[in-house]
């Protein structure tokens, strides 16, 4: 009899243990990622939407959302992944994202609305982080250097994938920006540090462009209009931001600034460009044009690690993501009349 009972004791006792585990109850909520420095990627498919995307220590692909009115848990994506991701939305509740795998090929993965897909892997050999832009529903574009010569490759989507190799000598990631349908403008440091551009006008790929200059860090476009593009690159001998502008011909003018970081930026609106990046104190920097002239320099503090990331989801709002020293992310947003912090998502590392 004392056998027995001591049986059913160790039996009940291993039980607890169990539950006590989790072993035997709910799944618990997925664990926020410790986050790779550089890996983050927001984007927005709608006034109240904005999905944020870092790569995780564990080299997975992570993800949360919000919906207008919370965020929500943080969902691993899984991958086993060597580059920042770069996410576009081609239309509502339509997501495709792109990274490089640990075998430094191109690899996709796409939310259709209801369900995330499997891992894509579009093979090559590349090396910097691919850039995706949309021009239109159903149409992707994908830019990503190769390992081998520094030539960039380009994947289009129109229903089936096409690959084609667009020549050139790059040594930083490309930037990619669309400005209507069928155009398509990319840029990127070649290996004297100069700026280079190649367009798309619907039909064809120009020659490679040298815009000149001396570099440091991959440069940022954006578009507000048809026929108008505005990059963004920070000079190598002092750290100032460099613009160049064009519509019709290029212009350049010096914004000024000490940055440590490539720049993000972002257009709520016709003739209105912001313009994020971190300063020698590791702050948070920021500048503005609001159609006539542009704003001095404005400190947002903080003490964060490269780089900023900046979403544009409606007119006269802008949410900015920074990944702070002790891992933690967080949001500065802009609602048209004052400038909020918060902490959107959650505590990232070790929490």
């Amino acid at each position: 009899m004392m056998r027995r009972i001591l049986r059913v004791l160790a039996l009940l006792t291993a039980v607890g243990c169990l539950v006590l585990a989790g072993c035997l109850g709910p799944e618990p909520s997925p664990p926020a990622p410790t986050t790779v420095e550089d890996s983050l990627c927001a984007v927005s498919w709608g006034d109240s939407r904005v999905d944020l995307f870092v790569v995780g220590t564990d080299q997975a692909l992570w993800h949360c959302a919000w919906n207008g009115s919370t965020w929500s848990a943080w969902e691993s994506l899984g991958g086993d992944l060597a580059s920042a991701p770069s996410a576009v939305a081609w239309g509502p509740d339509r997501l495709d994202v792109f990274a490089l795998g640990a075998n430094q090929h191109l690899m996709h993965i796409t939310w259709d609305g209801s369900a995330w897909s499997l891992w894509e892997d579009q093979g090559g050999d590349y090396m910097f982080a691919p850039k995706a832009v949309s021009w239109e529903p159903s149409r992707l574009d994908v830019f990503v250097v190769r390992s081998d010569d520094g030539s960039l490759d380009h994947f289009g989507w129109d229903g089936g994938w096409e690959k084609d190799n667009l020549g050139g000598i790059l040594i930083s990631t490309a930037s990619a920006v669309s400005w209507g349908i069928g155009r398509l403008d990319v840029f990127a440091l070649g290996t004297d540090s100069s700026l280079f551009h190649i367009a798309w006008d619907g039909s064809a790929w120009s020659a490679w462009e040298a815009l000149g200059g001396l570099f440091t860090f991959s440069p940022e476009a954006v578009s507000w209009g048809s026929g108008r593009l505005d990059v963004f690159v920070v000079n190598r001998d002092d750290g100032s931001l460099q613009h160049y502008g064009w519509e019709g011909a290029w212009q350049s003018d010096n914004l000024g600034g000490i940055l440590t970081t490539a720049p993000t930026a972002a257009s709520w609106g016709t003739a209105r460009l912001d313009i994020f990046a971190l300063g020698t104190d590791d702050g948070l920097f920021h500048i503005a044009w609001d159609g006539a002239e542009w704003s001095s320099w404005e400190g947002r503090g903080g003490s964060y690690v490269p780089s900023p990331e900046v979403v544009a989801r409606k007119a006269n709002r802008l949410d900015v993501f920074v990944l702070g020293e002790d891992g933690d992310i967080s949001q500065i947003s802009w609602d048209g009349a004052q400038w909020d912090s918060a902490q959107p998502p959650t505590l990232l590392p070790g929490e």
